[in-house]
This record gives C-alpha cells, structure tokens and sequence, in this order.
C-alpha cells in the first residue's frame, strides 16, 4: 500500500518534471530569439521531446502513484540524457537544458526511493561528463559545481523523505493507539452502565429472588445484543440499557430510560422536552451524537437514583440555537465534585468522558446539601428531526 509521503512525492516529482519542461522551453526561447543558437532545429527537437515526455509522465502517473513504476524511471532517466546529450552530439554549446536533468533526481526518489536516487545521480553524472568530452570542453568549476548538486541534492532529498516517513509511521502509531484508546473507554463505559451497575443491584436485593433473576435475565439479553448484534438491537419494555438506536426519537428515548430507572431503583423520573428536542433522531451508535447524550443522561439519572437520597429526579431537554441540551437534576445530599475521584467511572467515564468523545459537553454542578445538576450539551443538525 502506498502511504501518503509517497503518494506526496510522486506528485511532486511530476509537477517538478513539468517545471523543468516549462524551464527548458523558456531558456531555449530566449537563446533562440538573442541568437545564441547554433542549431535551432535541434534545440527544437529536443525540446519538444522533453515537454512530451513531461505531459506523457503526468498521464502515466496520475495522482501521483508513481512508486515502484520502474519503467517511468527508466524512460524518464532516457529522455533526460537525451536531452543533455543531443544538443552536445552536433556541437550545440548553448546550455538550455536548464532545470530538466535535476527533475530526475525527485522522479527517481519517488519511484525507487534511495536506489531510484542512487541510479538518476549516476546517470546525470555521467551524461554531464559525456557531453563535455563530445562539445570538447575541460571540466570547469561550473561543470564541477554541477556535479556536486547532483551529488548533494540527492542525498537532502533520500533523508528529507526518510525523515517525513518516520513522522508518518509515528503518526499512524499513534493514531492506531488512541483508536485501541477510545475503544477501552468505550468499552468500559459500557460495563459500567450495565454489567456493573447490574451487580450492584443484585447486591443490594440479594435477598429478592424474583428481582435478582429478573435484573439477571435482562442484563444477560442487554449484554448479548451489544456484543453480537453491533449494539443495534431495538429496546423492548425494559428499556435497553443500550438503548440509543435508529428509528426513535429523543423525547421518547429519554421517557423510556427513564422508565427503566425508576424500575430499578424504585424513585420517580420526571421528562420533559421542549423546543424541538423531543423529535430529534437518536443516532444507532451509542458512540456518538444523541445516542452518547442519551446514555449519558440516563447514567446522570442513575446516579442520582443511588446517591442523591430523593424520591423523584427531574431530567428537562430542549434545542437552544444549534444545540440540545439535556438537564438532569435532583434535590438530594449533594456532594463535593473536587472530592471525587479519577477511577469513579460513573462520572468521569460515563458521562463527562462520553459527552467529550461525542463531540459535547457535560457540566455539573453540585454541592453539598444543594442537590446536584448535570448539564448536558451537543451541537445538532435541525434537520434531524423525526416524525415520533
């Protein structure tokens, strides 16, 4: 697979190739037209041919997927000595060549990488020497600094390409571990807002036999459906911890979650949608847009069940401008938010991590003996809008 540095180098070795063109047709131009010619049917021809190839060049390697094509190197390394060697061959002394030969030296990296660089500066080493003994000429300090370019300039750009390959390869290890990232915390915020608030309950009700089956059932049936079925799987009654899916709307959605928290938890939940918020379509990934928000809420919901000490939880939504914002509040205990700690994941995980890794934003306010608020915030488009 071709990585992105060489895709970049291939399309740089061909716009180079074509500015060496264009150089060559400029230089012949001016030294026609000034009379520095001696043989204007070879500088024609020759430039000519270098222009062709530079157009056929940008053909054969359109989008610049060059790499490995050896044969482009090869034909591109003729043309080339064609170029320095022609005019040389009938006494022409007229440099117009311009720009064209260093042109090989980004087609070679690019084809061939370092051997590729390698080859073109062997190549245009020896035309530059051959056509000093065909017009003859003495090696001046010019043909010496010549030399040298081609030398030095393709040991910048082998090392200049190692160096942005290195700087891939990083980011793409990188990138890899905050994929493996995002996907534990996903992973464990799931867990957390089923199997293990599942276990607490079972804990708390071990003496209910009916109730311990039933929570045990449910989370058996929820904890399937999000490993085989893509997390996708519609709610029934019980509403589905997992319940963020296409098809339903957010008005219904937090109804239906909240529900299910007074049935576990045995307090009363209160939902009211305003402004829009109630017909917004849930996403189907729980992962992002309002299927995060409304797991998040429904996490903010429970842990006001189990902590706040009251019998009743209001959750409040509406659309304000380009966002919908969601308001989970309780009259309870409280409680001191700096206090709390990085591995508590209800909080941190659930509903802070996730609002942020949806692209939103989650706020509580709290205090003790003050009851606690979670705002919940995340940009929507109005044309989401569902017909439940």
């Amino acid at each position: 697979m071709t990585s992105s540095v060489d895709a970049a180098l291939g399309r740089v070795a061909l716009v180079t190739r074509a500015i060496g063109a264009v150089w060559m047709v400029v230089l012949a131009t001016v030294y026609g037209v000034t009379g520095q010619i001696d043989r204007a049917d070879v500088a024609t021809s020759v430039t000519i041919l270098g222009v062709v190839w530079s157009a056929v060049a940008w053909r054969r390697g359109a989008a610049g997927a060059v790499a490995g094509r050896q044969g482009l190197l090869a034909a591109d390394l003729v043309v080339t000595a064609l170029v320095v060697l022609v005019p040389a061959a009938v006494g022409e002394t007229a440099g117009f060549s311009g720009g064209y030969p260093f042109a090989a030296l980004v087609v070679g990296l690019a084809v061939g990488g370092r051997r590729g660089v390698i080859a073109a500066v062997g190549v245009l080493s020896v035309v530059t020497l051959v056509s000093l003994a065909l017009v003859g000429s003495a090696i001046s300090p010019f043909v010496v600094g010549q030399l040298l370019l081609y030398v030095f300039g393709g040991v910048a750009l082998s090392l200049g390409a190692d160096t942005f390959r290195a700087f891939e390869q990083r980011a793409r290890r990188a990138e890899a571990s905050l994929a493996v990232a995002e996907e534990r915390a996903a992973t464990a915020t799931h867990l957390h807002d089923s199997v293990l608030q599942t276990l607490a309950l079972v804990h708390r009700r071990a003496e209910e036999a009916s109730t311990v089956r039933s929570l045990a059932r449910r989370q058996e049936r929820e904890l399937r459906d999000w490993l085989f079925g893509a997390g996708a799987a519609v709610p029934d009654s019980s509403a589905d911890v997992s319940a963020a899916v296409g098809g339903h709307t957010l008005g219904p959605t937090l109804e239906r979650h909240g529900e299910d928290v007074e049935e576990r938890h045995g307090v009363a939940v209160r939902v009211i949608t305003v402004g829009g918020a109630a017909g917004l379509a849930v996403d189907a990934d729980e992962r992002r847009g309002l299927g995060a928000l409304v797991l998040a809420a429904r996490e903010a919901m429970t842990n006001a069940a189990e902590h706040a000490g009251v019998a009743a939880i209001d959750v409040f939504a509406e659309v304000e401008g380009d966002e919908v914002a969601v308001y989970v509040r309780d009259r309870g205990v409280g409680f001191d938010l700096a206090a709390v700690g990085a591995d508590r994941q209800g909080l941190r995980g659930s509903i802070l991590g996730r609002m942020e890794r949806a692209g939103g934003r989650a706020e509580v306010r709290t205090a003790p003996g003050s009851g606690t608020e979670v705002r919940l915030r995340l940009a929507v488009d109005h044309d989401r809008s569902g017909t439940g």
